[in-house]
């Protein structure tokens, strides 16, 4: 899988990771991953910017009854904090990551169906919410935002479901939408994705994305391209 990190916004450290529909132990060896230390060093193969982070010996997430694989455990480290993200503001090359895994034996295809299960890990840096200015000392693992649907993993803290504007059940099986709305926490997009500007809605960036929410996905399926009408350019992010 080759993984590319375009931007990061606002003041968290975050991780990226994602679940394979497979037991940990499958695993033969991952390669590839991004570590780095406190001090931004990248150190191949050993988890080390975060106390978080606990790996097999494969190179999976230690703890997690499937596969869990970390492609970042800090962005940041790789992608400076609000670069990318606003007109005037700072710019940086994309970060691209290239993860190898191995399986000991071969695997069925049928349920290695994309996007898997991706997840951030987010707040890594211990900001207090919702003062982000105010440091706390220890590092946290539990929040992960996942796409909608998408369960969460073993380690996910399940304290936060139901708060805030969270709508999550475990009992219906529904993940990571909001109450209000029922809108997701995270989208997957089937191709290049011109993405708003820092603290721009995406509703006003792009005015059809409410009728796709709405309608359930019937209507404006194609929300997010670039056609007649279907895009504010002043609330889109451009280098």
């Amino acid at each position: 899988g080759e993984f590319v990190f375009r931007a990061a916004g606002a003041a968290y450290a975050n991780a990226f990771a994602f679940e394979l529909p497979v037991p940990a132990d499958a695993v033969e060896s991952v390669e590839g991953t991004f570590f780095a230390d406190r001090h931004g060093n990248t150190r191949s193969g050993e988890a080390g910017a975060f106390d978080y982070l606990e790996l097999n010996p494969n190179g999976t997430e230690a703890n997690q009854s499937n596969a869990v694989i970390f492609v970042s455990d800090d962005v940041t480290k790789q992608i400076e904090n609000l670069s990318n993200t606003e007109k005037g503001g700072k710019t940086a090359d994309p970060a691209t990551v290239s993860v190898t895994v191995t399986f000991k034996e071969a695997q069925d295809l049928a349920p290695f169906t994309a996007p898997y299960n991706p997840f951030v890990l987010a707040n890594l840096n211990g900001l207090e919410l919702p003062q982000l200015m105010a440091q706390r000392s220890e590092n946290v693992r539990g929040i992960e935002i996942h796409l909608p649907s998408m369960s969460p993993t073993d380690l996910a803290d399940t304290s936060l479901f139901g708060t805030g504007d969270d709508k999550s059940k475990a009992k219906k099986n529904e993940w990571y939408v909001t109450k209000s709305h029922n809108h997701p926490w995270a989208l997957h997009i089937p191709e290049g994705f011109a993405y708003p500007s820092e603290q721009a809605l995406i509703s006003s960036a792009y005015p059809h994305f409410l009728d796709w929410l709405k309608s359930g996905g019937k209507k404006h399926a194609d929300w997010y391209l670039d056609k007649e009408g279907y895009r504010n350019d002043s609330f889109i992010y451009a280098p």
